[in-house]
């Protein structure tokens, strides 16, 4: 069966995530003894502790317990990149966070989220929004195009890193700190969003659902091959979905990407379960229904399904994503189903018209030197957005672009040359 992706996570219940993106591990906590302390970032000594614990969930893991008496005291952790990586090497931060119910906080779940980067705060939630539901554990994704980095901030290769609740009342656990930066296309052109082969049986995927409690995503074994690992999908109500978070390559959005493929195991598990509709949601955001009257698949053998992006109902911002968390399932009120190989074909470079995406340094030199982008060469229609899909400047006809307006960051710089249209990642 085997061939060989911020977000914001939505309903989930989620303790492990997907990591077919390049992953660097700041801290999972498993080499250290219950009971060990980490620094604090706080306002005094006494404000708060970081203390390694056993998992509310999962006694057999270790995570670190936050308490905090005052606002903006957090875990604070001491982060070297690998060798030759600095910051702008990565994509996003991600961390896993688990908010017991408090006797202390009615509202302990709706909070503002702060990260700082050597004592400087880089990010904050505004206001206080919905941070996860109580008891159950949630992945926290952040674009570090969202996070105010500098120049300085992104050429580092060591630093504090300092994130968590801000609260005068907080105590709740995190696991699993990471910073991840985009996984590799197959020579074919293929990206794996996930095939499972590096998880547990049993870890727990995200799910988007009507409520926590309507679907489940456990890693498990093939129903066919046993040497094989899948993700089983149990639903008792309809439109839940799996989450993956991902991150496309460099030069790559959701636009350019050909189609979406996977394949799947269904078993007979309530009346018509064959005809359920395979759905597939962005950000939350449904982009596809499987309307045809044919079955989705027989029962009890693995199906391949694969979508052309052309029949994704999208905007013009869903497609520039590059960073984005993406939902796949089929619609069914009492489901039990399986999943593998879920892969994002990106799209081929041809040789004549206006959709060929391809690496922008094999044709021209790009650069960004203070606040000027240097194109070295007129191009036409010359859009910089981030990586939301927000478009900051539009220009034509141009070999130089003032940035000046823009702040610090990591962009997209989008242009057609001879109707071909290049892309590539730029920091300013």
């Amino acid at each position: 069966m085997k061939t060989k992706l911020l977000s914001f996570l939505f309903a989930s219940l989620c303790i492990t995530t997907n990591a077919f993106a390049d992953d660097f591990i700041v801290a999972d906590f498993e080499n250290n003894n219950i009971g060990d302390s980490y620094d604090v970032h706080a306002w005094s000594p006494e404000d708060g502790s970081a203390t390694v614990a056993v998992d509310p969930v999962n006694a057999n893991n270790k995570t670190v317990n936050v308490i905090a008496s005052n606002w903006d005291a957090m875990l604070k952790l001491n982060v070297t990149l690998p060798a030759g990586k600095t910051l702008a090497d990565f994509t996003t931060f991600a961390f896993d966070i688990f908010i017991p119910t408090n006797a202390a906080d009615e509202g302990a779940n709706w909070k503002q989220i702060s990260i700082y980067l050597d004592g400087e705060k880089v990010y904050a939630d505004d206001g206080y929004p919905f941070i996860c539901d109580l008891n159950t554990w949630t992945t926290k994704t952040y674009a570090l195009s969202d996070l105010t980095l500098s120049t300085e901030n992104l050429s580092k290769t060591s630093f504090t890193l300092a994130f968590g609740l801000s609260s005068n009342t907080a105590d709740y656990h995190v696991d699993n700190v990471k910073f991840s930066s985009p996984g590799e296309v197959s020579e074919d052109g293929y990206l794996t969003i996930d095939d499972f082969e590096d998880k547990t049986i049993g870890d727990i995927y995200a799910t988007k659902s009507w409520s926590p409690g309507d679907a489940t995503a456990t890693v498990t074994a093939d129903p066919v091959d046993a040497e094989n690992k899948v993700i089983n999908m149990v639903t008792s109500n309809w439109d839940a979905a799996v989450i993956f978070d991902v991150i496309l390559p460099e030069g790559t959005t959701l636009g350019s990407c050909e189609s979406l493929s996977f394949d799947l195991y269904n078993t007979p598990s309530q009346e018509w379960a064959e005809f359920s509709k395979v759905q597939v949601y962005i950000d939350g955001d449904k982009i596809f229904q499987d309307d045809t009257e044919e079955p989705t698949s027989p029962f009890n053998t693995w199906t391949n399904k694969t979508y052309p992006m052309s029949v994704m109902t999208m905007t013009d911002a869903q497609k520039a994503k590059s960073v984005f968390a993406m939902a796949v399932g089929i619609s069914i009120g009492t489901g039990n189903y399986y999943m593998d190989n879920i892969k994002l074909k990106t799209e081929t470079t041809g040789d004549g018209g206006d959709t060929g995406i391809i690496d922008l340094n094999k044709v021209m030199n790009v650069y960004v030197d203070g606040d000027m982008l240097y194109l070295n060469g007129a191009a036409s229609n010359i859009e910089i957005y981030d990586v939301k899909g927000y478009t900051w400047l539009s220009v034509k006809n141009a070999e130089t672009i003032n940035m000046s307006s823009l702040e610090k960051g990591i962009y997209i710089v989008k242009f057609t040359v001879e109707h071909k249209t290049f892309m590539k990642k730029i920091v300013r």
